[in-house]
């Protein structure tokens, strides 16, 4: 149910509603479940819908059209059947790269009408498959009879390499405290759950000596950001720093940004200078934040800010560990463990700027990235396989460098692999080697272990002198940032959970927003296809109240109403030129001449297509005629638009789609499938560095298509987005430039909210109370709801109680974070390893109850596997850390 997660609204002058409101973006993320040990019942033949046909918006319609004949075909038999809607390239996983942006337009088209054909006709069990684009379909023959001949509860599936996916929609909430333009810091509540975030507000910092204030535009997250959250250096913290309190730790270790005000003894840096660096302890994520002068730079003319956050921690650690340690040489071998992360890909730039050949650990789903960078030495870095193949691959010789940042049994081998007399450099942090150890065990081998912060804290003019080498080789074009995403800085949450899923290349970067709001280009002009329909008209009230004074606004009627009149005369009162040009937007010399009608008023800079038509009807009354007219509006008008403007430089094109498109929607296939194609072209454009957003709009009241349905949604108990709601939505969206975003109303009742300790101490009362089935089923309800928290399932009843939770994507820092939520929820102590020994929803509801819930029964270590008190000690952080160090190694 899309009312399970209710969140504020983003930060703004929103009039009172009893409706709550959930901001989602669609996503993929590792399946929710292993495929089952067959079909159900054994039962049925999979039926595979394919068209490999050339990727245009008539490739489309003849896509769906067939779609659509096989299914009503289908649907007509008694025999049961499978229904299996399989594409290459249809959805991007992560960042990668978009293969054919036609292609990608054309399979998220399928994939929209797929989930409305699902909710229709369940007795088919459609399923979407997307395979990877990378490889052909010959490669994939045993990925797709594995898919066809095993059940599984995931409707949607992705393939990337050895990694099945699986999408949902999943929560963008904005971060509890957040207000946009507002002085604030991010504040970690208590340890243990990255729902412990919130923004409070910040007295600007004073600048002391040495010191520089900085306005914050740009953060790079990096993995202390999240073993923060989740208490894993709680320990340090007390010990080392002596921070004692969750709430006074500083979150984030490097930022961009400009400069506000210098302390005593600064120079070199002036009020307004684009600056990027390590910060101090208070942390960087925040509005503004102090940081030492010797730890920052000047950023590059023409580089982005966000751009910049990418370079501090990263490139300095390389450069320290792999030239000034290390004196990396041309023509030597160098082995970078996860090569694809932040740190990883500042080590591959380095090292083949320096002429090494790199040998590169990373999962194999990220090998083709690599191998585009040039590094042609991939391996696998979840096993310990890479020794002796590095060692094979290298005739017994191994590398000549070693830059390490994992632990455990993994450094043996990583000096398995290094060749006698070779240099190690340690960046790890806990359970490495010590000097002696390595003296001992490698007495040939240099070792360099080095933590960052502390080399910069022991020498003053070093910071310094790194930078100024480093920017020499950025202004040169011989290095340059990182691959990165941006989240919003009321997103630090599905950031954070980006990171924990390891689902990411580069960086992460929070952006915050700029100190002024958005204003657009007064000189330009903007296109809004539909733009004297209902939501038309309020996008261009946006449009303007945010600094346009130059609007096209095509009509497929030329005659206006007088509402529509009235409208278009207030724009021009609030002093925007309004031309109103009637225009099939479906035909591609209709386009044309709005663009050129665009040219005359001012260069173009954004364009929102809006066009929209509806046409409802179940899938059996559905036919080709009635789907190419729904289609062309929306899906061949946004390919007019995209071919005509490719050369443009837009500040933005935003398509208006709907949810129809991510959740399906019965009597609307034909619909969902022209905004499934607005969506995927979109987001195709935006990864190949074109402007491109979509939002999938929930129905709004009082205006647009959806008017017409109001009693029948409000029986669904779905609410509806208000003209003044929906235009703030927009304008958000503009500002954070987020690339799909669904905004999607949910109905709540207004009641006060518990504390969390009431919602605790009710479900132990309730669950004693309870007989013991019925405490049994309300246990593991409550669990599904906290699983599905963690791993962002928007379904909790979905979730397999057999399944185990690493089948589920849960990886070891998920691990920590759900036991902590766990032992809270319970009021409890709970044994570190409970996850891995209990390893699925059904036999820790089994454990809970008769080892937590009775009162009879002390909470006691789990009883699975028994050890020695000297082989399970009670884990502390740093202890946990060496447990998790598999999930590390592709995390930065």
């Amino acid at each position: 149910s899309i009312a399970e997660n209710p969140i504020a609204a983003p930060p703004a002058a929103f009039p009172p509603s009893p409706t709550t409101w959930a901001r989602r973006r669609p996503v993929l993320r590792q399946a929710q479940e292993p495929l089952a040990e067959g079909g159900p019942g054994g039962e049925g033949h999979p039926s595979i819908a394919e068209n490999p046909i050339a990727a245009t918006p008539a490739a489309a319609l003849a896509a769906c059209t067939a779609l659509l004949h096989l299914s009503q075909a289908l649907a007509s038999i008694t025999t049961p059947v499978r229904l299996w809607v399989v594409t290459a390239g249809a959805q991007r996983v992560g960042e990668e790269a978009v293969v054919s942006l036609e292609g990608m337009a054309l399979g998220a088209s399928l994939w929209a009408f797929g989930r409305t054909l699902a909710l229709e006709e369940p007795q088919l069990a459609c399923r979407l498959l997307d395979l990877d684009p990378a490889d052909g379909l010959d490669g994939q023959v045993e990925t797709l009879l594995a898919e066809v001949q095993h059940a599984s509860s995931t409707l949607q599936v992705a393939w990337r390499g050895m990694l099945r996916w699986g999408a949902t929609v999943a929560p963008w909430p904005a971060t509890p405290g957040y207000a946009p333009h507002a002085a604030q810091r991010l504040q970690l509540e208590r340890y243990g759950a990255l729902d412990a975030l919130r923004y409070v507000p910040l007295a600007t910092p004073i600048p002391g000596a040495g010191e520089v204030l900085v306005d914050v535009a740009a953060v790079g997250l990096n993995l202390r950001d999240l073993l923060n959250c989740l208490g894993l250096l709680q320990e340090h913290y007390a010990q080392v720093l002596g921070i004692q309190r969750a709430q006074d730790v500083g979150l984030g270790l490097e930022a961009a940004g400009i400069v506000a005000a210098v302390g005593a003894g600064v120079d070199g840096y002036a009020v307004g200078d684009r600056v990027m660096g390590i910060g101090g302890l208070m942390g960087t994520l925040a509005t503004q934040t102090l940081m030492p002068a010797n730890r920052l730079a000047h950023v590059p003319a023409g580089m982005a800010l966000a751009d910049a956050a990418t370079l501090p921690i990263t490139f300095l650690t390389v450069w320290y560990g792999l030239v000034e340690l290390a004196s990396l040489q041309p023509g030597e071998r160098v082995l970078i463990h996860a090569a694809a992360g932040g740190v990883g890909q500042a080590a591959v730039q380095i090292a083949q700027m320096r002429g090494a050949t790199v040998f590169a650990t990373a999962s194999p789903n990220k090998w083709p990235l690599l191998r585009q960078q040039g590094v042609q030495h991939c391996f696998h870095s979840r096993t310990l396989d890479f020794a002796q193949e590095i060692l094979d691959a290298t005739g017994g010789q191994g590398v000549d460098v070693v830059l390490n940042s994992l632990n455990g049994e993994f450094i043996a081998a990583s000096f398995a692999a290094l060749r006698h007399g070779g240099r190690f450099v340690e960046i790890g942090k806990r359970e490495i080697w010590s000097l002696a150890e390595a003296a001992e065990r490698r007495p040939d081998a240099g070792y360099f272990p080095f933590d960052l912060l502390e080399v910069l804290a022991s020498d003053a003019a070093l910071g310094p002198r790194l930078w100024q080498e480093l920017l020499g080789h950025v202004a040169a074009g011989r290095l340059r940032s990182l691959p990165h995403v941006c989240y919003s800085a009321d997103a630090v949450l599905p950031a954070l959970r980006m990171m924990q899923q390891g689902g990411h290349v580069g960086k992460l970067v929070i952006t915050f927003a700029p100190s002024a709001p958005l204003r657009l280009d007064p000189q330009a002009s903007y296109l809004i296809t539909g733009g004297v329909g209902a939501l038309g008209l309020q996008t261009a009230q946006q449009l303007v109240a945010d600094g346009a004074r130059r609007l096209v606004l095509s009509s497929r009627r030329t005659e206006l109403s007088a509402a529509q009149q009235q409208a278009v005369a207030e724009l021009e009162a609030a002093g925007a030129t309004v031309a109103v040009v009637g225009a099939d937007v479906g035909e591609g010399d209709a386009v044309q001449h709005l663009l050129d009608r665009c040219a005359a008023l001012g260069p173009l800079r954004g364009i929102v297509h809006a066009a929209g038509v509806l046409d409802d009807g179940m899938l059996a009354a559905q036919n080709a005629t009635r789907l190419a007219e729904v289609m062309r509006p929306k899906a061949d008008g946004a390919w007019h638009l995209h071919r005509l403007t490719v050369g443009c430089e837009l500040d933005f094109f935003v398509g208006f789609s709907s949810t129809t498109a991510l959740l399906g929607a019965s009597g609307q296939s034909n619909y969902a499938a022209a905004n499934g194609f607005l969506d995927g072209l979109l987001l195709a454009r935006r990864a190949q560095g074109l402007a491109g957003q979509s939002i999938n709009w929930g129905p709004w009241s009082e205006v647009g298509l959806a008017v017409a349905r109001s009693a029948h949604l409000q029986r669904q108990n779905m609410g509806m987005i208000s003209p003044a709601q929906g235009r703030v939505f927009f304008h958000n969206i503009l500002v954070q430039k987020t690339p799909q975003l669904a905004v999607i109303p949910t109905q709540a009742t207004p009641r006060s909210k518990p504390s969390r300790a009431d919602k605790r101490t009710h479900l132990r009362h309730e669950l004693a109370a309870l007989p013991h089935q019925a405490s049994r089923s309300r246990l593991e309800a409550w669990l599904r709801g906290e699983i599905s928290q963690v791993i962002g399932l928007a379904a909790p009843h979905t979730l397999d109680a057999n399944a185990g939770f690493m089948d589920l994507g849960i990886d070891s820092l998920m691990a920590v974070e759900l036991r902590n939520r766990l032992a809270a929820g319970l009021e409890c102590t709970l044994h570190p390893t409970l996850l891995f020994d209990y390893p699925t929803l059904e036999s820790l509801v089994v454990y809970l109850i008769e080892h937590v819930l009775k009162p009879s029964h002390p909470v006691v270590p789990p009883k699975a596997e028994v050890r020695a008190a000297d082989e399970q000690p009670e884990l502390a952080p740093h202890d946990l850390l060496a447990f998790i160090a598999q999930e590390f190694k592709d995390l930065t």
